[in-house]
């Protein structure tokens, strides 16, 4: 008994853990043209049988570990199978072939098998099938040379004169002590910690594993492909010391190019074999001998072919050839590419009086860690290389081998044409894909019931139904006929005034009927209205009128102090109900301004979007024809009027014979009108943000008579959407609106059905009639099916620029590549499509402030801020600080120390701030989240049913007091935990010492984690936070999740104290709300956890972050804080 070589091992392992699957099976078809003595063919293998040692093997376990028995007395015969009835055609028998390679060998007995065909008086086929323990191509080779050369001296001198084969225990002696050495000296250990922990995402496949089924797809070269490859081996740039290094730099080169493409990651890895025959007698020898190794570059946007090439030959020429070598390949090598290029050199001779046509057959199934594999060879010497994708069947579903054959052959052409073209800049887009996208994308008109504006058709419905309430709020109500007659007072009243076409009118109103009657009455004059919501501080406000350069500005006496300095319109104040009550002359076309609307800006300064007419009608066209079903519906207004998703909510019910119940704004406190809305369960149609639907999670709404929600804002998460489908009726129809403010409200829509996808954010699905989308890469190439690209928006729905910034206009609103005179809105939202799913919205592309050089992501503190309820639309900008105030006038909060200069704080006449003043007000609801230890034994008690391997829970710990408590004080409990610490790199070994000590004390296990990356995360984490800590505490979570999640433990415990609750997750907003509940806190802290692992930072580019792809990751492990189940003394 020998054991296995190391190569060996690892298919094994592989085999063991797929033990149906005939993943390694390595079968070849040879189909023999002319006359065969058959009984010399079965001769010769039978020759060959003795003399080829791996063909004798059997693979058995002997005190555990497998080990491999080369048998003497090995029972074998070459069957002839006369199948020359039925004449079978090539296909016929390449289709059998296929089949009979899926058969799994049993090891311990035989790991081959061979059959001989007849099919035709002068057309045989011989089928080997070998298990990859026993070989590899090469191998193969050696066996047929072997064979034919074995029969040919038979056939010619009757007689057996061919040398023998060297046996493969010479090889095996030889490998062992290669191991050693590699062993000693671990090559690769650097390399390992150099690669990309995060394997790329192939066309945004997400799933945390795949299975072993995979198909073979041929991708045919030209004979100009050769003569190209031919003239580009040639040249200086690109000649390596052989024509096959030289190939083999180039597929390599293309391979990479391709991931990068592909999957949008630019740090990658491919795994190669090294052949490993290193000496001559090895050339001869059959047997497995080839070990795959990992070679990994670096991708800029910047890079050419020829630069890419430059580093894939240093990478070459560098590590790979250094330590490629026999016995030094590891697990963790193997595990660290999903992608493999294997160039083979090796070829059958040609046979005199046969001619003979090989294929390799492929069974159907392949190493699951291996998404892609390519294969080059010409084993017939036809002087063309044959390329083979042996692609797994849950990356490259449905159509999309083919689309990745050609993606991969647009790549290598641009190559072999132009070494200086730039790789990220290569169009990969078919002409059926763009046919496919363009046909979902770009979505014809459909006739509008109003065209030009809407005014018309607000007038229209108050006509048709002049007695029927158009609004409600609490006691007050308006009909169709009252809401008009007061819109036209006032609109005459302006008119008076010299308002007119293209004039601005500030609108400072509060939700309420008021706000109404004004945009109506606004509209009806031909000028464009201005919404300013009354949350708005008054220098904001100020800011924005003078930006605007408003005629007038309507509002309310209540308002009255937010006014200084300029000269507002108040409605309950003027004498304007006096003026008349008809239908103004309509001045009004398509192209005029009906609302400026105020964004975010880049720069600090808020941006005025200009919807004209039109574009305002095309929405609302839309809008009608969806979101009402042709009935007269209720809508809820009681999001905030600067926000553009109001707009749907403004108008759409007027416009088809509804209503709208208004929920005003509350006096102070965060806006939790959403909770009225519901309660008050008086509409059909809401429109709201994902944040406002977490609110309502939890509770049951079944009684609910909404008959259609409108989602818009934000991103949809998917577990969001089920909460709410399983909340609600039956019949509710849910959909997701997606749209900038610059495309009028919403364009993008997609309607969720029953049964929602795994992703994890809903689909925002295709434009509505009339709008375009365009998927396009950075160099305005559209993006194949399932790559990202930034959404474009073209259409009657676009904005006509921003106000008063031609530069920001030119620069978000450019030339139509494809319609001339026309104009499409770069969005900065990355995106991709799907056959299945339309559009899915991804993130935006990166924005960032610079303060004092520290990198700031705007987008994040967006997200951060948006999370709250009372805030739908999030503005980050750049202020420069106010003067420093003199220490002496600095005064501290008598009860917790804060300064009077830390940022909006307020201290009272006794000295205590406004903080704490605060909290006096929610400290029952704090103790209230506070739990006890019973809790937390309840807590284990369930986890204990979801855990997989021996740990009842993980615990963090950091060698200072709280982690070391909570870790005693859990082993004290009887549970079995497993200790989790990071050496950061900074650690004292006194510290780890001390760590190593407290475990060992406590009888517990104890994992030290690692990285090479972390001085970079540090880096990182000082440019966005100023400080270390952010990237470590990170990094801590992130290794332990993959600990936890590798051994099966179902809960993380860590040792924060109370204190850092409050300082990093816990905020007085969670405890102000009304409608207070712990649920809620924990729900929304586990969101905000998802939310931290998907920020764009290093630990989330360096460290393996597989885990976190599919959220179902946070069901199966819970983040349990130990210290909010018992609170301990320092003496404790």
């Amino acid at each position: 008994m020998h054991p296995l070589t190391q190569s060996q091992l690892l298919l094994w392992m592989g085999q063991q853990l797929n033990p149906k699957a005939p993943l390694y099976n390595m079968a070849f078809l040879f189909e023999l043209k002319g006359s065969l003595d058959v009984a010399a063919f079965q001769q010769a293998f039978a020759q060959l049988l003795r003399e080829c040692t791996p063909l004798r093997t059997a693979f058995r376990i002997q005190d555990g570990e497998p080990r491999q028995e080369f048998c003497q007395d090995f029972d074998y015969e070459l069957v002839l199978e006369d199948w020359s009835a039925t004449s079978p055609s090539y296909a016929a028998v390449e289709s059998w072939a296929q089949q009979r390679s899926q058969h799994n060998f049993d090891l311990e007995q035989r790991a081959f098998e061979s059959i001989l065909i007849r099919a035709h008086a002068d057309r045989y086929y011989w089928y080997l099938n070998q298990h990859h323990l026993i070989t590899d191509a090469w191998a193969v080779t050696v066996m047929y040379d072997f064979v034919m050369a074995t029969y040919t001296q038979l056939r010619t001198h009757g007689q057996l004169a061919v040398a023998g084969l060297p046996p493969y225990t010479d090889y095996l002696a030889f490998e062992q002590e290669a191991r050693l050495r590699a062993q000693r000296t671990n090559p690769w250990a650097q390399k390992l910690a150099d690669l990309p922990l995060a394997r790329p995402r192939l066309y945004g496949f997400k799933g945390l594993q795949t299975g072993t089924r995979a198909g073979r797809y041929r991708l045919p070269l030209s004979a100009e492909h050769h003569a190209a490859l031919q003239a580009l081996g040639q040249e200086p740039a690109i000649r390596s010391w052989t024509p096959h290094a030289t190939n083999f730099n180039i597929f390599l080169t293309t391979l990479f190019a391709y991931l990068y493409r592909v999957s949008g990651q630019s740090h990658l890895a491919v795994g190669a074999p090294a052949h490993n025959r290193v000496k001559p007698a090895f050339k001869r020898t059959p047997g497995v001998f080839i070990e795959l190794f990992p070679l990994s570059v670096q991708l800029e946007p910047t890079d050419t072919f020829l630069t890419l090439y430059r580093k894939v030959r240093d990478e070459v020429n560098g590590s790979f050839l250094l330590h490629a070598q026999p016995g030094a390949s590891t697990a963790d090598l193997s595990r660290s590419f999903a992608a493999v290029l294997n160039y083979i050199h090796a070829d059958f001779t040609e046979t005199q009086d046969l001619a003979v046509r090989s294929q390799w057959i492929h069974p159907g199934h392949c190493d699951p860690h291996h998404h892609l594999r390519v294969q080059v060879y010409d084993f017939d010497r036809t002087g063309a290389l044959e390329l083979y994708f042996d692609l797994n069947e849950d990356v490259f579903a449905g159509d999309l081998p083919a689309r990745a054959l050609e993606h991969f052959r647009r790549l290598l052409e641009a190559f072999l044409d132009d070494r200086q073209q730039l790789i990220a800049a290569v169009p990969l887009a078919t002409t059926e894909e763009k046919t496919q996208v363009n046909t979902a994308l770009l979505r014809p008109p459909v006739p509008a019931a109003f065209a030009d504006h809407i005014v018309s058709a607000f007038e229209r419905q108050v006509q048709a139904s002049p007695t029927a309430l158009a609004l409600r709020m609490a006691h007050r109500q308006l009909s169709y006929d009252s809401l008009n007659a007061q819109a036209n007072q006032l609109a005459h009243s302006l008119l008076a005034q010299g308002l007119g076409k293209g004039d601005r009118v500030g609108i400072h109103l509060g939700r309420s009927p008021e706000l109404l009657l004004a945009i109506w009455a606004v509209l009806k004059t031909g000028a464009a209205y201005v919404p300013l919501p009354t949350d708005l501080p008054q220098e904001r406000l100020r800011e924005l009128v003078e930006q605007a350069q408003t005629k007038v500005l309507l509002s309310t006496q209540s308002w009255r102090d937010y006014h200084q300095g300029l000269s507002p319109f108040y409605l309950d104040q003027e004498d304007w109900q006096q003026a008349p009550t008809h239908n103004p002359a309509k001045r009004i076309a398509a192209e005029d301004l009906a609302y400026l609307m105020f964004t975010s800006g880049s720069t600090g300064t808020p941006k005025g979007v200009m919807i004209t007419h039109g574009a305002l009608a095309h929405y609302l066209n839309y809008a009608v024809c969806t979101y009402t079903d042709g009935q007269p519906r209720a809508f809820a207004l009681f999001t905030r009027i600067g926000f553009d998703l109001t707009v749907t909510s403004l108008f759409t019910p007027l416009l088809s014979g509804g209503h709208i119940v208004i929920y005003p704004e509350p006096a102070q406190g965060p806006d939790l009108a959403v909770f009225a809305v519901m309660e008050d369960n008086q509409v059909d149609v809401i429109k709201l943000t994902p944040a406002h639907l977490e609110l309502l999670r939890g509770r049951s709404w079944q009684h609910s008579q909404l008959k259609c929600m409108i989602v818009g804002g934000e991103a949809f998460k998917t577990d969001l959407a089920r909460a709410v489908q399983q909340a609600f009726p039956t019949g509710l129809r849910i959909f997701n609106e997606y749209g900038p403010t610059e495309a009028t409200v919403g364009c993008i829509v997609y309607e969720l059905g029953q049964q929602t996808d795994a992703a994890a954010t809903v689909p925002i699905g295709l434009p509505i009639p009339g709008t375009e989308a365009y998927l396009l890469d950075p160099y305005g190439n559209q993006v194949p099916v399932g790559l990202v690209g930034e959404i474009y928006l073209g259409g009657p729905n676009l904005a006509v620029g921003y106000w008063q910034a031609e530069a920001q206009t030119q620069a978000h609103f450019v030339p139509h590549p494809w319609r001339e005179g026309a104009a499409l809105y770069r969005t900065g939202d990355l995106a991709i499509y799907e056959a299945d799913r339309g559009l899915s919205f991804l993130e935006r592309r990166d924005q960032q402030l610079k303060i004092g050089g520290i990198r700031v992501e705007a987008a994040e503190i967006e997200r951060a801020i948006v999370a709250h309820t009372d805030i739908q639309a999030v503005g980050v900008v750049l202020r420069e600080r106010a003067n420093e105030v003199a220490a002496e006038d600095i005064t501290y909060c008598v009860r917790c120390g804060l300064p009077s200069t830390y940022p909006g704080v307020k201290q009272d006449s006794q000295g205590v701030c406004d903080h704490c003043r605060t909290y006096e007000r929610y400290a029952a609801k704090v103790k209230a989240y506070f739990k006890t230890l019973d809790d937390l034994r309840e807590i284990f008690r369930q986890a204990q049913a979801r855990k997989q391997g021996e740990f009842d829970a993980l615990v963090l710990l950091s060698g200072g007091k709280d982690s070391t408590y909570a870790l005693a004080q859990l082993v004290e409990m009887g549970y079995r935990v497993l200790a989790f610490t990071l050496d950061n790199g900074y650690i004292s070994q006194q510290a780890l010492d001390n760590v190593e000590r407290v475990a060992k004390e406590l009888g517990v296990p104890c994992v030290v984690g690692s990285t090479s990356a972390m001085n970079e995360i540090f880096v990182d984490s000082l440019q966005r936070y100023h400080n270390v800590c952010n990237g470590c505490f990170k990094t801590i979570y992130t290794l332990a999740t993959q600990v936890a999640y590798e051994r099966g433990i179902p809960l993380i415990v860590t040792g924060l104290s109370r204190g850092q609750f409050f300082e990093t997750r816990l905020t007085e907003e969670l405890f102000l709300s009304e409608h207070f509940s712990v649920d809620d806190i924990d729900r929304i802290i586990l969101e905000a956890r998802k939310e931290y692992h998907r920020v764009d930072d290093a630990p989330q580019r360096l460290l393996d972050t597989s885990v976190f792809q599919d959220e179902q990751i946070f069901e199966q492990i819970h983040y349990v804080d130990f210290y909010r189940y018992t609170d301990v003394s320092l003496a404790d």
